[in-house]
């Protein structure tokens, strides 16, 4: 299993040279105090109002394994913002004696983790 210790933080404006300063510091202290041995070095996540496509590539954020996020200010009209899940039935030996099936819902796949940290789906 790999491990990652991650720094996020909340802006709540625009993403400012200055973020990545204090973001390469709090990943410096990640780095230095609770990285342990097999594990990859910690990444930092800024979320903000808005940021600058221009401005983050320049800083060279992905090499300082900073990645800078919008958050939404409000949520969109309608239900395009919903997750969609699908259910399918699933029975056990107990239940299927007595003929009765329970539903699961399954979690939308960019929900899980990557292909090396995998969660296990219990039924």
């Amino acid at each position: 299993m790999c491990w990652v210790e991650s720094a996020p933080e909340l802006k709540l404006g625009r993403f400012t040279p200055a973020h990545k300063g204090q973001m390469e510091l709090y990943l410096r202290w990640l780095d230095h105090h609770k990285r342990r041995a097999g594990e990859d070095s910690p990444i930092g996540l800024v979320l903000c109002s808005e940021k600058n496509r221009e401005q983050v590539e320049l800083l060279r954020l992905n090499e300082a394994s900073i990645r800078v996020a919008e958050y939404l200010k409000e949520l969109p009209q309608g239900d395009s913002w919903r997750p969609s899940y699908t259910k399918r039935s699933v029975s056990d030996s107990s239940d299927s004696k007595r003929g009765s099936n329970r539903e699961r819902v399954e979690e939308p796949a960019a929900s899980r983790c990557s292909a090396c940290c995998r969660r296990s789906q219990a039924p």
